[in-house]
């Protein structure tokens, strides 16, 4: 919520807004294999022992074409490396000596989209499985050199910066969650759920300098700051994010009760060899272009988009759930169509 909403209708801890995420994957590969073409394009714009990245985009109150933020996720091992990794801060403390009793870690840099960019998924918002084609025509046609950058996030052109590091905003994954910071998995913070999930089942993250104080993206010009963990199970995700009036210490959004964001899945988007069950596939011509999308519950298919809603069926939901939970969402346009996939 920015700080020019209204006040949200009380409800679980307070109240919540509505929220979604697309998570699409463009690629993994160990660090040490950069042969894919997918590989070899991204990984120029991103920390170079990076294994895995994900592209992000949420949007309030089912209406994918209202995105709020877009981010691109580059997930690395941090379970045995001594340093953070190129382009990461030096000062994040990842490489504690005591890494060994840590166990499995998985640190994930934070990176916001170039206007033209961000633009360009924008114009996509409802058609998630165009958005990794899209990404790589237009990193495809960038600027190139014969040389490529191994320690910054700068692509093969310093003038070319397709992502931008969020310095200072590392996260952290592991097995166990933190006692302290992730108490909301326990106890009261889920009294309310109608299905008990256990914290040793979840990965759990933190943001390892603890918070940090970055540009707002509802209010252009002012800065917020934000503190936040994460528990991720295999069906659901929490975000227990919060942020701040970096001067005053107002809450701008999140829950003043300790109790997060928590999503479910709706839908995974997956290779054609594994909608099929195909388990012999050794997913060599696997590719993040030939992503399809499988609907995993019904019941929630209706925040995906008119595609999977009515405009009846649309206000009825919202109104399940108390209304519209942001301003910019007050007037949602109706569905063009009068049923589901029209």
């Amino acid at each position: 919520r920015t700080a020019h909403d209204p006040p949200l209708t009380p409800r679980e801890g307070g109240g919540h807004e509505h929220i979604h995420c697309t998570l699409v994957p463009i690629h993994d590969v160990a660090a040490s294999s950069s042969s894919s073409p997918t590989s070899s394009i991204i990984r120029q714009y991103v920390r170079n022992d990076t294994q895995m990245v994900r592209l992000a985009a949420f949007y309030f109150d089912g209406l994918p074409e209202r995105i709020f933020r877009v981010r691109l996720y580059a997930l690395w091992d941090a379970s045995t490396s001594a340093d953070t990794g190129a382009g990461a801060d030096t000062d994040t403390g990842t490489g504690s000596d005591d890494a060994q009793d840590q166990g499995e870690r998985v640190g994930m840099t934070l990176y916001s989209l170039s206007p033209e960019v961000e633009g360009m998924l924008r114009g996509l918002s409802g058609r998630p499985l165009e958005w990794v084609p899209a990404l790589l025509r237009y990193l495809q046609s960038a600027p190139s050199s014969s040389s490529s950058s191994s320690d910054a996030n700068i692509g093969t052109d310093s003038t070319f910066q397709p992502f931008l590091e969020l310095h200072g905003c590392d996260v952290e994954w592991r097995p166990d969650p933190d006692p302290d910071r992730h108490a909301y998995a326990y106890g009261k913070a889920q009294a309310s759920s109608s299905r008990r999930l256990q914290p040793d089942e979840a990965h759990h993250a933190v943001m390892v300098n603890g918070e940090a104080t970055i540009p707002s993206l509802m209010n252009p010009g002012s800065m917020i700051r934000v503190v936040d963990e994460l528990s991720l199970w295999e069906n659901d995700f929490w975000i227990n994010d919060r942020g701040f009036d970096p001067d005053s210490g107002d809450f701008v959004y999140g829950n003043q009760r300790g109790v997060p964001y928590k999503m479910r899945r709706v839908s995974s988007l997956l290779q054609p060899s594994a909608l099929a069950e195909e388990d012999e596939d050794d997913g060599a011509n696997e590719s993040p272009l030939n992503l399809q999308r499988r609907i995993d519950n019904e019941a929630l298919a209706w925040t995906l988009g008119d595609e999977y809603r009515t405009s009846e069926e649309y206000t009825a939901a919202m109104e399940a759930i108390g209304g519209v939970s942001a301003q910019m969402n007050a007037r949602p346009p109706a569905a063009s169509s009068s049923s589901k996939g029209g």
